[in-house]
């Protein structure tokens, strides 16, 4: 469900606000943590071998360290576009606003 034009103004700015750098950041914490953590759950789930000691054997192989290297870069790169994509539809939302007020 898309926001409206106001809380979507909101939400852009508010995180304008905290800055690029904490967007990014915050974005590829959370989404490499997150596929860190469900990645080796969903392939436990799915090979029908669901333990604990399954799961915390899969944080022991060699491409786990892999994994935490290439999971925060990815989500870096992915939190960089949603920023610039973010800012521009912002900007063309705070742009057709513009116009609007300035018809009225």
């Amino acid at each position: 469900m898309a926001l409206s034009p106001e809380k979507f103004i909101a939400t852009w700015e508010r995180r304008i606000a905290k800055g690029r750098t904490y967007f990014i950041i915050r974005f590829a914490l959370l989404w490499g943590g997150a596929m860190i953590v469900f990645i080796p759950l969903f392939n436990i789930i799915f090979d029908g071998n669901f333990t604990l000691e399954a799961f915390i054997n899969e944080f022991k192989t060699n491409d786990f360290y892999l994994k935490i290297i290439i999971f925060p870069l990815a989500g870096a790169i992915l939190g960089y576009v949603n920023w610039n994509s973010g800012i521009k539809r912002y900007n063309q939302v705070i742009e057709k606003r513009d116009e609007v007020e300035n018809n009225n």
